[in-house]
């Protein structure tokens, strides 16, 4: 017994065919090819059929592919059977591995031919492709992946997607298909380039997959141990083509599905957020020069977003420090630190214990300093994501969450703090504020312009459908909100609540609009609307989620009195015409 298990273990550290076997001719190898012993020789005039040369095809067709096919079928046959027969004698059934092989390369052909997809799916064929990703050989599980890439391209896909997607069907949507992929994963040993490669190819068929049909992302992280995998790869120091691709795959299976968010922070056998922070630890103190890393550095924070979408991952967040984490990224002022900003923007919405957690960790000196141009180099605020704009609005939606979820919370203490912070430094940072106020609604008018001038155009066209669809409520307010409005709310936000809670600020803010033409009631205008639509929400809703449905009633609840106060502070508040503020 003990001399069988010594043999099989010889058998499979023999099993794999060197790369040099592959680039000779079949003469030559033939040549080099051992005397077959009696019994090899039966089994070979056994399977005489099995190694006929495959069809040589001019012109592919449905007849030469199901040659093909045939041919292919035979080869893994007969592999199989030399592997039963002769498994204590790798060399007696390496002819075999290569014949079959030089088949898989064989029906490379197919992918330029994407209307005959279908042929592989009535033949089985995809299966039986599928079947060889666990061959105990990895180069022929290899040629399986790069075959199955090819196969998958999303050019070829989406070229002829009635004959191509029932391909995708049958390689995705019921098992084994995705299982065998990602089983397959943990075998393949990185450090050989062949390894490496069947690696790639299998993130890019799952890519491919995602792109054509995206809800396939449930079934992935249903059926397969993806995540798992995907953070354990991700959390080396070590950067190369595959950990960027790893960053890029998660990124997208998390965007794609809400419930693989929640998958993700559900993990058992491995914590999926505390995985995730350390993978972005990584970068903390790092200085990142190369491009495709720095992405792979964006793609983990865009998964870290995705995770603060979901109240369940704000509080596995805090509970693994995650706060503590940012606020270091922060210090080290490297790459991450630019990442940083809009992923707070995601930790505090929404989150009341959140925002005390931000203002715990000294979160405060980073945001505002943020504020008035200070707190993170001008080269990452320009460098990440590839625009400045970005980190404004995400600081803007920070300070704005912290006033709002804390107002009047803890006896007012934080309120107050927050409050503190718009006066100190001759209202250094009010000013700020008013300043953004001016610009961004500079950039809504000009949004405003060009939806008017889409809508002159379509109405020029007279094009009543693309009018109707332009014209709908919910068109026009998403392409306002992106086109400034979105970033006008979280400044007024700001200045009534520096207004309602110092008066002295109410002066500032008038001043300072006055001198744009813009009167102190406008922040107000906005701040009602925003409200009227709030409830409108809450209205449909009609408290399907009941913790969303009670804090989206607190925040509109908490909104409405700060109207109120900030309308009783005007009428009760004489602001006289032309008046200077210090500083100015």
């Amino acid at each position: 017994m003990e001399t069988m298990e010594r043999e099989e273990e010889e058998v499979s550290k023999k099993r794999k065919v060197p790369d040099s076997f592959y680039d000779e001719d079949e003469d030559a190898v033939a040549t080099k090819r051992p005397a077959s012993s009696s019994s090899a020789a039966a089994v070979e005039e056994e399977d005489e059929e099995d190694d006929e040369e495959p069809p040589k095809i001019e012109q592919l067709d449905v007849q030469s592919l199901k040659q093909l096919l045939v041919s292919f079928e035979k080869k893994i046959t007969a592999n199989q059977k030399m592997r039963i027969k002769f498994a204590d004698d790798p060399e007696k059934f390496m002819q075999s591995e290569f014949e079959l092989h030089k088949e898989i390369e064989e029906l490379h052909v197919v992918a330029a031919s994407p209307e005959l997809y279908p042929i592989l799916v009535q033949t089985n064929a995809v299966n039986s492709i599928l079947g060889l990703l666990s061959h105990e050989n990895t180069d022929i599980s290899i040629a399986a992946i790069s075959l199955l890439q090819e196969l998958t391209d999303v050019d070829t896909i989406a070229e002829q997607q009635d004959h191509t997607l029932p391909f995708i069907h049958a390689l995705a949507k019921d098992p084994p298909g995705l299982e065998l992929l990602v089983q397959n994963l943990p075998r393949l040993d990185e450090t050989n380039n062949e390894d490496a490669q069947g690696v790639h190819d299998t993130f890019a068929i799952i890519e491919n997959i995602l792109e054509v049909q995206p809800a396939y992302a449930d079934d992935l992280c249903e059926r397969t141990g993806i995540l798992k995998f995907l953070l354990s790869r991700l959390n080396t120091k070590v950067f190369d083509d595959n950990k960027l691709y790893a960053s890029e795959l998660l990124s997208i299976i998390l965007q794609n599905s809400m419930e693989n968010v929640k998958r993700l922070i559900q993990l058992t056998d491995l914590d999926g957020v505390e995985t995730l922070l350390r993978c972005i630890a990584i970068y903390r103190r790092k200085h990142i020069e190369r491009q495709d890393e720095q992405e792979c550095c964006e793609n983990l924070f865009l998964s870290l977003f995705s995770v603060l979408l979901n109240h369940d991952g704000q509080m596995k967040f805090m509970e693994c420090e995650g706060f503590e984490l940012l606020m270091k990224c922060l210090e080290e002022q490297e790459y991450a630190a630019g990442c940083t900003i809009k992923c707070l923007s995601y930790a505090v919405m929404k989150n009341r214990a959140g925002c005390e957690r931000f203002i715990n960790v000294g979160g405060l000196k980073y945001i505002f300093a943020i504020l008035v141009g200070k707190g993170l180099k001008k080269s990452l605020r320009r460098k990440v994501s590839g625009e400045k704009r970005n980190v404004e609005e995400s600081a803007f939606s920070i300070i704005a969450a912290l006033c709002s979820q804390l107002y009047r919370h803890q006896e007012g203490d934080v309120s107050l703090r927050m409050a503190g912070k718009f006066v100190e430094g001759q209202f250094e940072k009010l000013k700020a504020c008013v300043d953004y106020y001016v610009k961004y609604r500079k950039v809504l008018a000009k949004t405003n312009e060009d939806l008017e001038r889409t809508r002159q155009l379509l109405i020029d066209a007279g094009d009543e459908d693309a009018l109707v669809d332009f014209e709908d409520e919910d068109n026009l307010l998403v392409q306002r909100l992106d086109g400034g409005l979105f970033v006008l709310q979280q400044l007024s936000i700001m200045l009534v609540f520096a207004v309602i809670m110092d008066k002295a600020c109410l002066h500032v803010v008038a001043a300072m609009l006055d001198t744009h033409n813009v009167t102190i009631d406008e922040p107000l205008e906005i701040l009602r609307d925003m409200i009227a639509t709030l409830k409108e929400e809450i209205a449909l809703d009609n408290g399907k989620d009941g913790k969303a449905h009670a804090d989206a009633l607190q925040y509109a609840e908490t909104l409405t009195g700060w109207a109120a106060a900030y309308d009783m502070l005007l009428d009760s508040e004489p602001i006289p015409d032309g008046e200077e503020v210090d500083g100015m």
